[in-house]
């Protein structure tokens, strides 16, 4: 019998990812698996893998073992029973013998473990610019691993894999190109429907650039969340962990150049994120601003 194929599922598949998104590990390539097929299934055949080289955490390992496989966990390996069948294109091939599961597919797997909450803020982080190394409690850049769409579609077509049902509820409420969790929080709070503890005002779009015409020329400028059509911004202010009159000024400078073109700003700290009341008063501010937009400049040349 030649050597077994070792299935990385869960955040072990996510951590190839997040490596290959990085510059740090090849990208994965598709491949027209829809089963597992001669597939590493006991400690001895996974743990004869060297996956350290491909961003993966030895330590604690997730992989997919056939439906009739054992799914014992051990201290370093969780084993996952796959489905009989996937949708096309969940399995990605990292190396020889080595297959990933795509990342949608991950988000499917993990919405058995995670509330519903949690699960569209996961889903925020692998939409978004940014992974937190949870091994080292930090964050890492790089770029989005897919899209709230990819992540809705697949769920649908994933039928009856278990998670699926859930991880179509969730993928509703993810927005794409959040740059780091408190951005997500804020986003997720004010948009999320109220029976999700959130605010239900419309979905804001993330950081999308906007070009800005000025004496000297044309400038780009991102706001964290923007509703474009009622001409509000709200940015989360992290100059509370910026030292030095130079983060402050940037930061001044960057909202003044939204206000010159008829957005209100408003300011959200991290202090305000974590209060109920603040944020409440946040929404109210934006909701009333939402009401009576502002009217926008002529830009016309």
């Amino acid at each position: 019998m030649g050597t077994r194929t070792l299935f990385l599922a869960g955040m072990s598949a996510l951590e190839v990812w997040t490596a290959s998104a990085t510059g740090h590990a090849p990208s994965p390539t598709p491949t027209r698996a829809v089963s597992l097929r001669d597939c590493a299934t006991s400690l001895t055949d996974i743990r004869a893998f060297d996956v350290g080289r491909l961003g993966v955490d030895s330590r604690s390992l997730d992989v997919l073992v056939p439906p009739d496989g054992g799914n014992r966990a051990t201290l370093s390996v969780r084993r996952r029973r796959a489905a009989r069948t996937y949708p096309q294109h969940s399995f990605f091939r990292v190396a020889d013998h080595v297959l990933a599961c795509c990342p949608e597919l991950c988000f499917v797997q993990l919405a058995r473990e995670f509330s519903l909450v949690d699960l569209v803020l996961f889903g925020y982080e692998i939409c978004g610019s940014f992974a937190i190394d949870r091994q080292r409690e930090s964050l890492v850049a790089r770029r989005a691993l897919t899209t709230a769409q990819r992540l809705h579609a697949y769920a649908q077509v994933a039928g009856a894999v278990p998670g699926a049902a859930k991880a179509r509820m969730a993928s509703s409420l993810v927005l794409n190109g959040s740059r780091s969790p408190m951005e997500s929080k804020v986003a997720f709070e004010l948009s999320a429907p109220r029976h999700l503890g959130g605010f239900g005002l419309p979905a804001p779009v993330l950081n999308k650039p906007l070009s800005f015409t000025r004496p000297d020329g044309a400038i780009v400028r991102k706001g964290d969340l923007l509703w474009e059509r009622h001409g509000v911004v709200i940015e989360y202010d992290s100059s509370e962990h910026h030292e030095g009159e130079a983060n402050i000024d940037r930061d001044a400078r960057r909202r003044n150049e939204f206000v010159v073109d008829a957005y209100r700003v408003l300011a959200v700290t991290r202090q305000q994120a974590h209060d109920l009341a603040s944020m409440e008063r946040v929404a109210r501010h934006a909701r009333a601003l939402a009401r009576h937009p502002a009217a926008q400049p002529d830009k016309r040349p």
